[in-house]
């Protein structure tokens, strides 16, 4: 208001400001300002957050991380529903990267926050947040309810629009009996994700069938690279999990997991130990990490997100669509390998080798890394951070691909 030129403001409009407001009406690329800012958050967020759930008392086995899996998918659902343009423009800013990932941060932590309150107060906390999460599943149906067709149909009720949010509901009502052994807060993050899920798809699923608004004309869905995009990846980590699973199986017979150190242990505790526990953790946990799904998930999303930014600049051209990569970072490697400088065409593949060398990267983190137990909440969210920028716009590069390129 005093400045409205200094250096802070002007850099903040356009580095910041400007590539997300280009988003809402297009693909704006990323800068180094805001590449560096996103990740100095990315890496707070997990800092802070680990600490307060440690204190909290949340437990922070594998459970936690399933249990936000769907937040990842509901995410990269609704950014290819607004690259639809389906979103009132008053409201699409929510729903583009990186704005959406903090949006989701948000509805994670209040659906958190209900689910302490429920088990602070409530006779029956499980079934209080199993209400909780249908309150807000249906909050989030009647946000959505702007996004349908003008055009209604006696058959509207059998379209996918209405189907997927009932299934949805449904889901969180059979996830109350199947998930009784979980942690509440767990079951409640858990249940609200997949109902946002199943309203989120039912949008995307009913554009796919019978698209509406001003990218109509060019969708032509397509279904088959999907087969490419996740069965792939998933070939080669069920391969590895047949390669490590007898390590787990040893190590869960001694009350132990890959990288997880004993309760009362600290690093330097630990190296001076020369038991029978010492020395099967450090030699079975490379092998145990290859087949423990929520390590696997972190490196299964960097190859999610290679593949998906090959195909669609190599070989999915559909109506004229041109795909472009927007990182600054994963921009340099392409044009380092031939690409071209402005959209980094042609030096896709090098992308593609980027992914796979982290993917095995993350592998080797976790298979070398020891976590005491005061820092397993801190494990939980490094795999949460790796999905968010690998499985969330990997998905979302799919999503558009089915939707016929929009």
């Amino acid at each position: 208001t005093y400045a409205p030129e200094n250096i802070l403001a002007v850099t903040f409009d356009e580095y910041i400001l400007q590539p997300i407001l280009g988003e809402e009406t297009g693909d704006s690329k990323f800068n180094v300002v805001d590449t560096a800012v996103y990740a100095l958050l990315l890496l707070l967020f997990v800092i802070v957050l680990a600490a307060w759930l440690r204190r909290s008392g949340m437990p922070a086995g594998d459970r936690g991380i399933y249990a936000l899996l769907p937040w990842v998918a509901w995410a990269s659902t609704v950014e290819v529903i607004e690259d639809a343009r389906l979103y009132d423009s008053d409201i699409s800013f929510l729903f583009v990267s990186p704005v959406i990932h903090f949006h989701v941060a948000m509805w994670v932590i209040l659906t958190g926050v209900l689910a302490v309150l429920a088990m602070r107060h409530c006779a029956n906390p499980r079934l209080a947040i199993t209400r909780i999460a249908l309150a807000l599943v249906i909050l989030q149906m009647i946000f959505l309810a702007p996004l349908w067709p003008d055009e209604f149909s006696p058959w509207l009720l059998l379209q996918p629009i209405v189907i997927f949010p009932l299934i949805g509901l449904l889901l969180i009502l059979l996830l109350h009996l199947l998930l009784s052994a979980w942690h509440p807060i767990e079951a409640a993050l858990a249940q609200t994700g997949i109902g946002f899920v199943a309203s989120s798809l039912g949008i995307w699923a009913q554009y796919m069938l019978s698209p509406w608004g001003s990218k109509a004309a060019t969708v032509e869905p397509v279904l088959w690279p999907a087969a490419i995009i996740i069965g792939i990846p998933m070939v080669v980590f069920l391969l590895l999990h047949l390669k490590g699973r007898k390590a787990v199986r040893t190590l869960r017979g001694m009350g132990l997991s890959a990288g997880m150190l004993p309760l009362g242990f600290t690093i330097d505790d630990w190296e001076r130990q020369g038991t029978q526990s010492h020395d099967c953790l450090e030699r079975l946990s490379p092998a145990a990490v290859l087949a423990t799904p929520a390590l696997v998930l972190a490196a299964f999303g960097q190859l999610v997100d290679g593949l998906a930014t090959w195909w669609a600049m190599a070989h999915y051209q559909n109506g004229g669509v041109n795909y472009g990569e927007k990182n600054v970072l994963s921009l340099k490697v392409m044009i380092l390998v031939g690409g071209d400088p402005a959209t980094g065409e042609g030096g896709e593949w090098g992308f593609l080798l980027l992914k796979c060398a982290l993917a095995g990267v993350v592998l080797l983190y976790f298979a070398t890394a020891r976590f005491e137990h005061r820092h397993r909440h801190r494990r939980a969210l490094i795999v949460v951070a790796l999905l968010a920028v690998g499985l969330a716009p990997g998905l979302r590069d799919l999503g558009r691909m089915l939707l016929g390129g929009v």
